[in-house]
């Protein structure tokens, strides 16, 4: 029966009917004297479809060889002696051979018609792909009938010996396999060869089947069959564990037959290695196997991996995993996803580009082909969960090798393993997987002609398919997969997984150290040139500093000790100093740069440094430690690397990852390497910064949901002005990941998983804590239940190496983050009614600026306006104001005016500042400088901290894709909106209580004036920073100062905001504490007092001060009842 499969060609051939003189009948009619004419059929039968469920370049199109360039009728007497010799089609038609019965050829016709019987119409899976019609006049009798394509019948004989004389030496003929690289380019390998029945088609007609010719004889027909087969491969990772890749580099068949007869195989025909008595040679002897076998047949190559494979990441390469990529794929183009099972139809399709072909190769039934298909110590069939032959050795008998069928041809994939978990299971190396080819999965290794194998690697568990011979060695020393990830927050940590294979004496000891060198980059931002991790430069001309995004040339006292990474705890907040070489001594003195490991089985504690694990997983035969697993714990270093210099723990970026190196060693008692064992290097990348989304506030009573996804930069050029569609594009994690509800918190959200962000259809719903898959985008819905509260979300993501908080309130009430602390309003002040503070109507609203004591708003509406956007010089005059006489109306058009920045001074004749800026609100203030620092953290374990991103709050259904849409919320009717606005939350990490302070659409929370140092900005330009240029390029002075703070040198540009505190104290001789303003830095993650810079004096000692465009927000508690400090 014809197998659903891909037709490779189709030959028909027809004729008339007509009668000569009877003889006598036997049922089918009466053999004459005379001939007859009849139709005769000759198709090309499609392939039989053999389905083994257990790119690229190279390999052959699946058509290649399905076309008939020549074929000859053969036509044999009973006793096996040739009658006809006949080129019915090709260059030599016409012109017999041997033609003893004088037939007859005519209406010679090829076309490309479908040679389907009527019964196999519905299988529209076959392909037609052509037809060849004649009338054939021929004697009555009895004939053994035979097609034969693309085979120079009449050429083969003309070397003095004629194996087609007689049909056993016609059946013998033994075709020669072409394995040049050219082969289908030439045409060769495409033999043919088919037997001719009477009136109905049979496809299973047996070379031994005699056709009798008599009158009534309708049509003979013939299904010929090529001598090849093909294979294709697919994949199918759906079972494999998480954090388990399957990087697939090649497909290659292998051990191909060099000869095939005409005649199909059984036991003894088309089976390799056998002698010419029948009996089986030597096959674990590779000459003789290159005597009947071609050892390399063609190799698909699906994709070229990298020289070193340590580093390789599922974004960049083709794999298998059970998530995004379970049929082969990479990243998220929809032409490489993998994710679609009709991939797998795909690679086995009829004319799939990729296929790999071999001739016929017998060799009967053997032993099961799985890897666990008896019990190792009954030997009975039934698996007991271990390889049966785990050691197959060629020459060794019964050792497995190659199913104990060395003559068998089979498929051999090649490619890289990585598991990732972090357990006894990670580990990484190159990978083999092996199929002996036959009719089933089990026991059969007859590979036969004209048949398409489709084989699919089902890879189960770990990378283990019972189906499949896998060789993976394992290699021996230090195994760590790379590169690694960490939270691109201070003072975070995460467990790195590392397994050491081997005997190890007791006193030896595991060394860690980063590494340090002119190739290591430390502190600055960090790229491959890989879509993930794009190069951070447009240029490297340090003459056009705008070109770049960091500071490019030597740094004094360059090194690790500027960076991310500790080997050891951090058990600081700020590392104290004047310059980075204080930050290397401390470094040195702390050790923070290397550890050692002891090597012994357990838990080591150390309070100071932190804890690590050491797991002996596997032991020999006499108990002896082989294997171990070291679970250790790397952290990110303090928020301030000695303020001065500006170096941090934090990730400072948004567009660009960092990245160390760590190497592992192992070195005896004396602190030497152990000989033998190789060093192993690591990459630890810490993750972009993440800002989007930071938080979701809703109104009191809101049910309204949020879809998170969470999303990174590929550009530091996220100015909304400058850029607003600027995109934010979700990523995948490099293993799962899991959302959680932190514990403290109100009772006020659940979470919900999506199948975008789980990888199944499986949901999670209103849970505490959901887990999502990996490769997959970080996804899922925070759900609120109406009632008033704060939580927080935490987010692992990257195999739960690296941490985002998300941070979620209901009701906008003024609101303690302590107990017993200031209630602080969830708005800022948008204008003043008279001396009372007119609060914004969303607590996204950024509000206006206000010059001091000076209640006339300056609005964010002019921040839009052409000559008073960032940067900007010329904001000086022609402000849009309220001023505080302005009648009450929500419509700002309406009651906005005009004023010069020179207008708003602080107090217009005499410019000296009052003590207190005080309004008439009967239970508000402004916010004083102890209430902000009882709010800032300035010890590693507060409970108070800050976090620093995009804020939503009602109407915002999930994570905005644009900047402009992010940042921007603008509205000053307080309306729903999917926008969202840039700032910084303060929270109580113990019972999620959280105040948000924004920045700004534009994140520039200031305009200045015109008395700040280094500035060329004329008053009233936003701007943040109170430098106009890139530091140190203004003078070689500032240039030789630059070395020692690098992150400083485009300040300028960067963004954060400046709040107003009530009181002024006119000389606080150093004393941040006695602040008039405070400083929100969103770059540097800074949250403190910024001295009396807000308000610069005119000249140095005059007391007449030109105060700086800032934001106010308020506290409850009447002016009247508030202390004003000395």
């Amino acid at each position: 029966m014809r197998h659903i499969s891909s037709i490779l060609a189709i030959i028909l051939c027809m004729v008339g009917l007509s009668s000569c003189v009877d003889e006598f009948d036997h049922g089918v009619g009466r053999i004459g004297e005379g001939c007859v004419t009849i139709p005769v059929t000759a198709s090309f039968d499609a392939p039989d479809a053999v389905v083994l469920n257990s790119r690229s370049t190279g390999g052959t199109s699946g058509t290649a060889i399905e076309d008939i360039h020549t074929l000859w009728l053969m036509v044999y007497s009973p006793e096996g002696d040739r009658l006809v010799q006949y080129p019915v089609y090709g260059e030599a038609a016409g012109t017999p051979s041997i033609n003893l019965l004088d037939i007859k050829v005519s209406d010679v016709a090829h076309k490309l018609d479908d040679n389907r019987l009527p019964d196999e119409k519905p299988d529209l899976s076959d392909i037609s792909t052509g037809k060849v019609t004649f009338r054939l006049t021929i004697p009555m009798g009895r004939y053994y009938i035979y097609a034969v394509a693309n085979l120079d019948v009449a050429g083969i004989a003309k070397d003095g010996s004629d194996p087609f004389a007689t049909r056993e030496g016609m059946l013998g003929y033994k075709c020669t396999w072409s394995n040049a690289d050219n082969w289908a380019d030439k045409g060769d390998n495409d033999e043919m060869f088919g037997v001719f029945t009477v009136n109905d088609p049979d496809r299973n007609a047996n070379v031994n089947q005699l056709s009798v010719i008599t009158d009534r004889t309708s049509a003979i027909h013939s299904w010929v069959k090529r001598l090849a087969s093909k294979v294709t491969v697919a994949f199918n990772g759906s079972d494999l564990y998480d954090n388990v890749q399957v990087f697939i580099s090649s497909i290659q068949i292998k051990d191909i037959p060099r000869e095939c007869t005409l005649r199909p195989g059984d036991a003894l025909n088309n089976r390799p290695g056998l002698d010419d008595e029948g009996r089986e040679l030597n096959g674990r002897d590779e000459k003789v196997r290159d005597k009947v076998l071609f050892a390399q047949g063609q190799t698909v190559i699906v994709q070229d991996l990298p020289d070193d494979v340590s580093g390789i990441r599922p974004a960049d390469y083709l794999h298998v995993c059970n998530g995004s990529h379970p049929y082969l794929g990479k990243g998220k183009e929809e032409e490489t996803n993998g994710n679609d099972p009709a991939i797998i139809d795909r690679y086995h399709a009829h004319d799939y580009e990729h296929s790999l072909f071999f001739y016929e190769n017998c060799q009967g039934t053997g032993k099961s082909k799985k890897q666990d298909a008896i019990n190792n110590d009954t030997k009975e069939e039934i698996p007991d969960y271990k390889v049966d032959f785990p050691n197959p050795d060629a020459s060794v008998e019964g050792s497995g090798w190659k199913d104990e069928k060395p003559f068998g041809t089979y498929v051999e994939v090649r490619g890289y393993y990585r598991c990732t978990s972090n357990s006894a299971y990670a580990t990484a190396g190159d990978i083999v997987y092996r199929f002996m080819l036959g009719q089933d999965t089990d026991k059969d290794y007859n590979a036969l002609r004209n048949t398409h194998y489709k084989l699919t690697l089902c890879f189960k568990g770990y990378g283990n398919d019972a189906d499949w011979h896998i060789e993976y060695n394992e290699p021996a020393g230090i195994q760590v997969t790379t590169p690694q990830y960490i939270s691109y927050l201070y003072n975070k940590s995460m467990n790195l997984t590392v397994k050491i294979s081997g005997i190890l004496n007791d006193n030896y000891k595991l060394r860690a150290e980063i590494v340090e060198g002119s190739g290591e980059t430390y502190w600055r931002p960090w790229g491959d040139g890989s879509k993930d991790f794009p190069l951070p430069d447009k240029d490297k001309d340090p003459i056009t500093p705008a070109n770049f995004a960091y500071l490019h040339g030597d740094v004094n006292v360059d090194g690790p000790w500027n960076s991310f990474l500790s080997m050891r705890r951090t058990n600081a907040l700020e590392v104290t100093g004047s310059s980075p070489s204080d930050n290397k001594k401390f470094y040195e003195e702390h050790k923070r740069g290397w550890r050692t490991y002891d090597v012994k089985d357990g838990t080591h504690y150390d309070d100071d440094d932190g804890n690590y694990r050491v797991s002996v997983s596997k032991r020999n035969e006499v108990g002896v430690a082989v294997e171990r697993i070291f679970a250790i714990p790397l952290y990110t270093r303090a928020k301030n690397l000695i303020t001065g210099t500006g170096y941090t723990g934090n990730n400072p970026y948004t567009a660009y990852p960092r990245k160390e190196r760590i190497k592992f060693t192992v070195v005896d008692a004396s602190g030497v390497p152990v000989s033998g064992i190789d060093p192993v290097y690591v990459d630890v990348i810490q993750v972009r910064r993440i800002v989007n989304p930071k938080g979701v506030w809703r109104r009191k009573g809101s049910r309204e949901p949020f879809n998170v996804t969470l999303m990174r930069l590929y550009t530091d050029n996220d100015y909304i002005h400058l850029n607003p569609d600027a995109p934010f594009e979700e990523f995948n994690s490099d293993g799962s990941w899991s959302a959680e509800v932190v514990a403290g918190g109100d009772n006020i959200i659940s979470l919900s998983s999506t199948p975008k962000g789980s990888g199944d259809a499986v949901a999670q719903t209103n849970v505490r804590r959901i887990e999502g898959a990996s490769e997959h985008p970080i996804d899922f819905t925070i759900n609120f239940n109406g009632s008033e509260g704060c939580a927080i979300v935490r987010v692992r993501y990257h195999n739960y190496t690296c941490e985002h908080d998300i941070f979620c309130r209901n009701g906008y009430d003024p609101i303690a983050i302590s107990d017993g602390g200031a209630k602080w309003y969830s708005y800022n002040v948008y204008r003043f009614e008279d001396r009372k503070a007119i609060l914004t109507k969303s607590p996204l609203q950024e509000g206006s600026f206000f010059r001091g004591q000076n209640y006339t708003a300056i609005l964010a509406s002019n921040n839009d306006r052409e000559g008073y956007k960032p940067f900007q010089r010329t904001a000086s005059s022609g402000l849009w104001v309220i001023k505080p006489d302005a009648k009450i109306s929500d419509n700002e058009e309406e009651i906005r005016s005009s004023a010069n920045w020179s207008d708003l001074r602080w107090h217009p004749t005499d410019n000296r500042p009052d003590v207190s800026w005080k309004i008439s609100n009967e239970d508000m203030h402004i916010a004083q400088i102890a209430d902000y620092y009882a709010i800032a953290s300035s010890e590693l374990q507060s409970d108070i901290k800050n976090a620093y991103g995009v804020l939503y709050a009602d109407g915002a259904k999930g994570t905005a894709i644009t900047v402009k849409d992010a940042y921007g919320y603008d509205y000053v009717d307080g309306r729903d909106s999917e926008k969202g606005m840039r700032g910084v939350i303060v929270y109580n990490a113990k019972n999620s209580r959280q105040i948000f302070f924004p920045i700004g659409k534009h994140g520039l929370g200031r305009r200045k004036s015109g008395y700040i140092a280094n500035n060329n900005d004329s008053p009233g330009t936003l701007r943040y920073a109170g430098r106009t240029e890139y530091y140190g390029f203004i003078n070689s002075a500032q240039a030789a100062l630059l070395k020692d703070r690098p992150l400083f040198y485009d300040l300028y540009r960067r963004y954060g905001a400046v709040y107003w505190c009530r009181d002024y104290v006119f000389d606080i001789k150093g004393d941040y504490n006695k602040s008039s303003a405070f400083d929100l830095n969103y770059f540097t993650m800074g949250f403190q007092g910024y001295g009396n810079d807000a308000m610069p004096q005119s000249s140095s000692g005059s007391g007449i001060v030109e105060p700086q465009g800032c934001f106010v927000r308020t506290v409850v508690g009447a002016d009247v009842d508030v202390v004003v400090p000395e």
